[in-house]
């Protein structure tokens, strides 16, 4: 356990480095070593970076989480995160990486309301891909929310809106 500690603090230090060969060098292991508590780390770097590579590395391990818990983190960071560019990592990196958002519908839908098209169209994506069975008044509630703010939304939007509140009726238990 110490030793998982410890390594866990090196990686951190590593994945703080202003030196972009340290972080890649890094990223490699973070990638192989892998742990749901670097993902603040993981999503902190991709805020304050400006490389392209570095940001592609990220995105990698993201979309390649394997890990249930990793879930529960990576969705903690994106409730925090109102930057676009790094709710699109995010969300792309949701229904990448496969994991089960079933319990972060709600989530995703504030996610696709208050985000452009492409963050939207991801969003739906996880919500189709990644929950399960909904319970009707939750489902409910969510299509009239939707509703609600269908009329501010630009058009292309709407259409997706239209889309979502039938990916929500579909996902309805009996």
């Amino acid at each position: 356990m110490e030793e998982n500690q410890r390594t866990i603090k090196e990686l951190r230090s590593g994945l703080s480095s202003s030196d972009t060969s340290i972080l890649i060098q890094t990223l490699q292991e973070v990638k192989s070593a892998g742990s749901s508590v670097l993902i603040p780390e993981l999503v902190g770097l991709l805020r304050r970076t400006n490389s392209q590579e570095i940001r592609d590395h990220v995105t990698d391990i993201l979309n390649h989480l394997k890990n249930q818990s990793s879930a529960d983190e990576l969705v903690k960071e994106l409730r925090k995160e109102d930057e676009p560019d790094v709710v699109s990592y995010l969300i792309a990196a949701c229904w990448k990486n496969g994991l089960d958002y079933s319990a972060y519908t709600d989530n995703f839908i504030q996610a696709f309301i208050l985000f452009d098209y492409i963050i939207a169209l991801d969003a739906l994506t996880v919500i189709e891909n990644a929950t399960r069975n909904l319970e009707r008044a939750a489902t409910t509630t969510r299509i009239n929310r939707l509703k609600q703010q269908m009329e501010q939304m630009e058009e292309n939007k709407r259409v997706l809106v239209m889309e979502l509140i039938h990916v929500l009726k579909n996902k309805v238990t009996q």
